[in-house]
């Protein structure tokens, strides 16, 4: 198995939003809800390029 291989997740959850990576200085970044801030959240990468 690569890290390139694509794996079946189960996430719940209460909210779900789709976001682009953006980028900033030598990281990405990724904003979300004011509202979620303290709140756990998991980030999938789906491998899908937004042109």
């Amino acid at each position: 198995m690569t890290i390139y291989d694509h794996m079946a997740y189960v996430i719940q959850g209460i909210q779900r939003i789709v976001k682009v990576v953006k980028a900033h200085e030598n990281t990405g970044r990724v904003y979300l809800p004011k509202e979620w801030v303290g709140e756990e959240v998991e980030i999938v990468r789906t491998g899908v390029k937004v042109e």
